[in-house]
């Protein structure tokens, strides 16, 4: 029997800097989309039309792999809604030249 009692593999977490930001969408609304998805993406290029989004993204998690075995105390930290995704977005701007990490400056904000 083994000892490992979770194991991930190659996780990833992608965040889009800017753009709109969609809405929550419900689990029929999920599905229809996945399956529409394919067929969309034939159509765009079959006409020519470039796939590729123009939003900025940022990698929160690329290729982690981990093992839990068994008795091992695992912590995953976390903040409230969003938090982690608005430090993200502060740093992202303050490393391109923003004027302070509140987000003031190229953004346009505050």
């Amino acid at each position: 029997m083994s000892n490992i009692v979770i194991r991930v593999e190659n996780l990833s977490k992608q965040y889009r800097i800017g753009g709109p930001q969609a809405r929550y969408k419900t689990i029929r609304e999920s599905l229809t989309e996945a399956v529409q998805a394919p067929f969309r993406r034939l159509s765009s290029v079959v006409r020519g039309q470039s796939s590729t989004v123009s939003n900025e993204t940022i990698w929160a998690l690329k290729d982690v792999s981990f093992e839990v075995k068994r008795a091992e105390v695992v912590g995953i930290p976390s903040l409230r809604s969003g938090q982690a995704l608005r430090q993200a977005q502060d740093r992202h701007w303050a490393q391109r030249g923003g004027e302070d990490a509140k987000g003031k400056g190229e953004r346009g904000e505050g």
